[in-house]
């Protein structure tokens, strides 16, 4: 990070949440000499990421880990934290199809047609970009052809964005698709990545850090907007609205987030056919979940036969679980232990209305900056793209009393 922020000592920065993307902001504001205080609401740093430890294996509260980057590989490598890549197996992806799981979903004529995408792509990539107002169900019909579009794109980002493909902007999902690419270092490893114990080791780890270099983290403590310096609020889009006190609050309360509940089950069996990384429900099967991640065969020390199921809503579905797992896997057995964690609002539903508003809300605002996953960046790794920025932005658009 060295000449990146030119700027007199000692300049203070607040920052509002401590889940990972106010940690991570910390992270690379420190290392290039800000002067970081972090408050909390909450008793615990984190946000949406735990790991909780059982008799039979981890459990994930919510990411099981990042799409690697040489960014990410910074992060664990300074942090002295042990990088584990996904296993072979978890190469193996499923997509529920006619009552079976498979590896590839489509027949002869959408195969054809995600050839024919791919020539355009590399040689005419104007005519599959995006138009506007044009949704991701649309654009991949468009494109691909109505049964790829249902069974891959459809799929797939209802499984990432838990969302209505017919009302989520694929100009906002798949704009970076499209931008030129610039070289960049490779990672040494590729896919996904995550701590050995779990994603909580990284963060314990982060907190660890920024606490050794003098970063002053109040837990328990509702932030206030700061005088005199910059302020990132890095929380949810609700939580924000009431921190930010400007034009901003109103877009904040109308960003529609999706609630999502998630069940880790360990069972004495397993589906042979289907070991890989996990299955994915399109919508149009209609099944009750949208996909479910087989855990021990991601990472190690996952504990045996790990199953997270993952469902739009908020609900109870350990029953819903033992009957689905017959239906789709042919095995009938209740979970040894089942761990339910439920979230209200956990992801932002990526919408025509929140494409429009987030130029505005990230537009600072009386020296108020807002950092999250409803400004365009879901996952991680994005998140992690977008705290590193944050240095070289502050240096040019931060404001501090002298």
């Amino acid at each position: 990070m060295s000449g990146v922020a030119r700027k007199p000592a000692n300049r203070k920065v607040t920052i509002i949440g401590a889940g990972f993307s106010g940690l991570a902001s910390a992270y690379y504001l420190v290392r290039a000499g800000f002067d970081v205080e972090i408050f909390e609401e909450q008793a615990r740093v984190g946000g949406l990421i735990s790991t909780r430890h059982t008799q039979h294996g981890l459990v994930e509260s919510a990411a099981n880990g990042f799409l690697n980057s040489t960014l990410v590989e910074d992060l664990f490598r300074d942090l002295r934290v042990p990088l584990v890549g996904a296993s072979k197996e978890a190469r193996k992806r499923y997509i529920y199809r006619d009552g079976r799981p498979r590896r590839w979903p489509l027949g002869f004529v959408g195969s054809l047609h995600m050839v024919w995408f791919g020539i355009r792509y590399l040689l005419f990539r104007a005519s599959v970009a995006p138009q506007e107002g044009e949704s991701v169900s649309a654009w991949g019909v468009r494109v691909l052809g109505r049964e790829a579009s249902q069974y891959l794109v459809d799929t797939a980002l209802q499984g990432i964005y838990a969302g209505d493909t017919t009302r989520m902007s694929a100009r906002l999902i798949f704009a970076r698709l499209f931008r030129p690419r610039h070289k960049s270092r490779r990672p040494s490893i590729r896919g996904t990545v995550s701590a050995h114990e779990g994603m909580g080791q990284l963060i314990a780890a982060l907190e660890k850090d920024l606490r050794e270099k003098g970063v002053r983290i109040h837990l328990g403590t509702r932030g206030e907007i700061a005088n005199g310096h910059p302020t990132i609020v890095a929380t949810s889009a609700t939580a924000a609205a009431a921190v930010v006190g400007d034009e901003r609050a109103k877009l904040l309360t109308e960003v529609e987030l999706r609630p999502v509940t998630t069940t880790t089950a360990f069972f004495s069996h397993t589906d042979e056919k289907s070991i890989g990384f996990g299955v994915l429900f399109p919508p149009v099967e209609k099944r009750k979940f949208l996909g479910v991640l087989k855990n021990t065969f991601v990472f190690p020390n996952r504990g045996r036969f790990s199953e997270t199921w993952i469902r739009a809503g908020v609900s109870d579905p350990v029953e819903e679980i033992v009957n689905e797992r017959e239906l789709v896997f042919g095995l009938k057995e209740r979970p040894v232990e089942a761990v339910v964690t439920k979230w209200a609002g956990a992801i932002p539903h990526y919408t025509f209305q929140l494409e429009k508003a987030i130029p505005a809300l990230d537009r600072p605002v009386n020296n108020v900056f807002l950092m999250g996953n409803y400004l365009g960046d879901l996952g991680l790794a994005r998140i992690l793209e977008r705290a590193a920025r944050w240095p070289e932005r502050l240096a040019s658009e931060g404001r501090w009393n002298t």
